[in-house]
């Protein structure tokens, strides 16, 4: 069973309580934000309330959503929480957030993220230079532990059409949109010691 929620104010919905949902396996939740603080807040309290309420069964989850620069997500462990085998992220998350959610989501084998905002680095002798330092640090503690599939890529060279599936726009230059994902790869890729495909 998949069911697909859709809300401009998350919190302004009240509880939603998807209990009797007994054999749902995939869930879609899109929160419609400006990057009000706020906004983000009310994501937080919305999904804190709503996710308890989702059974064992759910294998897959989307959530679409734009958190603001300095917010984060904080909502706890729900009871899916060790049966979730794939989640996919659109908007834009900061790392942060996408590091928490691997966290509470320890099975994870598939994530998908659109996009992941992190500190960009320009060059490529930077990129070894951070990954020097960081190893010699010992600072790339692992994040997920089973998470083989990772599948990353910016808003601005992809655009959403239809149910935000994401197309490559050729006629953008593609060359200053990779300076985020090269430092993903140090902060986050990294730090997935089984990861298989990228």
């Amino acid at each position: 069973m998949s069911l697909q929620l859709c809300a401009v104010a998350f919190c302004d919905k009240g509880d939603l309580d998807l209990f009797n949902f007994h054999f749902l396996h995939t869930l879609s939740i899109r929160v419609t934000l400006d990057d009000r603080p706020r906004k983000v807040t009310c994501a937080n309290t919305g999904l804190s309330s709503t996710l308890p309420t989702v059974t064992q069964s759910l294998r897959h989850l989307k959530l679409a959503m734009n958190t603001s620069k300095n917010s984060r997500l904080l909502f706890a462990a729900p009871p899916f929480a060790n049966s979730l085998s794939s989640l996919m992220l659109e908007g834009e998350y900061g790392l942060q957030d996408v590091e928490h959610m691997l966290r509470l989501f320890p099975n994870l084998q598939e994530l998908g993220a659109c996009a992941i905002v992190s500190k960009p680095t320009f060059f490529v002798p930077d990129l070894i230079d951070r990954y020097r330092s960081t190893a010699t640090n010992h600072s790339l503690k692992p994040l997920n532990s089973l998470l083989r599939v990772l599948s990353a890529h910016g808003q601005c060279y992809f655009t959403g059409v239809g149910d935000l599936v994401c197309v490559s726009k050729t006629k953008r230059l593609m060359a200053p949109e990779l300076n985020p994902y090269r430092g993903m790869l140090v902060d986050f890729v990294c730090r997935l010691p089984v990861l298989e495909a990228l």
